[in-house]
Parts: C-alpha cells; structure tokens; sequence
C-alpha cells in the first residue's frame, strides 16, 4: 500500500481542494449548475483514478517482488 498512500497524500488534495470549489459554487449559485456537475465530476473521476493507479502500481510492485523472488530461488535451488 505503499504506492497507494503515496498517490493519496500527493493528490488527493488537489481534487479534495476541487470537490469544495464545487461546492461553494453550487452554495453561491444556489442551484446546480454545470460548471458545479463538471467540478464534481471531475473530482471524483480524479480520486478515483488515484486510488485505482496506486493499487496497479502496488500489485504490479508485488508481482516483481514474488517474481524475483521465485528466479532466486530457482537459481540457488534454495527456499
């Protein structure tokens, strides 16, 4: 979880920062408007997509750390 908790304190502020801008717009607004369904949108879409890279990076990470592993051990012949 390490590449993960990395992207998360990165940016998860920045769209943090968007979500609340969002919702400020729609409070001065006072309605829903487009500009605050794009903001939220893309607030989400953006914590989405941070959450969902940092897991591929720290599976893909996993992988090449069990990987390595195994070719070491097959080559030593050794656990």
């Amino acid at each position: 979880m390490n590449h993960t908790r990395f992207f998360l304190k990165m940016l998860a502020p920045i769209f943090i920062a968007v979500l609340v801008i969002a919702g400020l717009s729609a409070w001065v607004a006072g309605r829903v408007t487009a500009t605050t369904v794009g903001l939220v949108s893309l607030g989400v879409a953006g914590l989405a997509i941070t959450v969902i890279s940092g897991l591929i990076a720290d599976l893909w990470a996993h992988s090449q750390t069990a990987a390595h592993s195994l070719n070491d051990q097959q080559k030593t012949g050794r656990p």
